[in-house]
């Protein structure tokens, strides 16, 4: 199975859970869905060259100007959507070696679980986030 149908089936997973959970007042198992959620689609753009025919359409294009953004700002204050909840999620995921992690483990299913996709994006915010 390729990482792109990987992707679909855990994220359609997600998007259940996240449905499932909203009228249930679940706070936390919202918010962990959440952060999976992101942290995919964040691997997703990072991989993803099909700019014009991506499965994931407008979704891929708005979580794509985020990580752009989210690369070149160096702002502890920033208030762009997404921005500071992205760089945290980011780091989390490179400095995390627990493959049984809550956050990390949808994705370690879709990508190789040996290696940090967001790799080089990760070396430069937390050099940021650590300061």
């Amino acid at each position: 199975m390729s990482y792109k149908e990987k992707e679909k089936v855990i994220l359609h997973k997600i998007n259940r859970n996240l449905k499932l959970n909203i009228n249930h007042g679940h706070k936390r198992i919202r918010d962990l869905y959440k952060i999976q959620q992101r942290l995919i689609l964040l691997n997703h753009v990072n991989k993803c060259r099909d700019y014009t025919c991506c499965y994931l359409k407008q979704v891929c294009n708005t979580i794509r100007n985020v990580w752009e953004h989210v690369l070149c700002c160096n702002n502890i204050n920033c208030v762009v959507p997404y921005c500071k909840s992205s760089k945290f999620v980011i780091n989390h995921h490179y400095k995390c070696t627990n493959l049984s992690c809550v956050v990390c483990k949808p994705s370690r299913k879709i990508y190789n679980p040996t290696y940090c996709q967001l790799t080089d994006a990760a070396d430069i915010l937390c050099t940021f986030i650590e300061k």
